[in-house]
């Protein structure tokens, strides 16, 4: 699903992460291109899920700070993202929701 929502709008960056997301934890080897796809669109929220469950805390914070200077409205949801739920506590996590008066 997260494929044809991709192919409909590939210019929706937080598309292309969730289907690397969903990929990576299926296990499933085309994980790697969708990877590739979204870290070149690196500094966005796409990028941001991708990296927070690869475990790449530096990246994941540094496109979540991308994603806020492009004022990306979809910043609001990630209250409800679970894959975010280990960097929760982090003072860089815990600063950008305070810069979005999210915390």
């Amino acid at each position: 699903t997260f494929k044809q929502v991709f192919d409909l709008a590939p210019w929706n960056t937080l598309n292309i992460g969730f289907l690397a997301v969903a990929t990576r934890q299926a296990g499933d080897d085309e994980s790697q291109g969708w990877a590739s796809a979204v870290v070149r669109s690196n500094r966005t929220l796409g990028a941001a899920m991708y990296h927070a469950v690869a475990g790449h805390l530096d990246p994941m914070i540094e496109a979540l700070e991308g994603a806020y200077e492009r004022k990306d409205w979809d910043l609001l949801s990630i209250s409800h993202f679970w894959f975010l739920d280990p960097y929760r506590a982090h003072p860089r996590f815990q600063a950008l929701l305070k810069r979005m008066n999210l915390a």
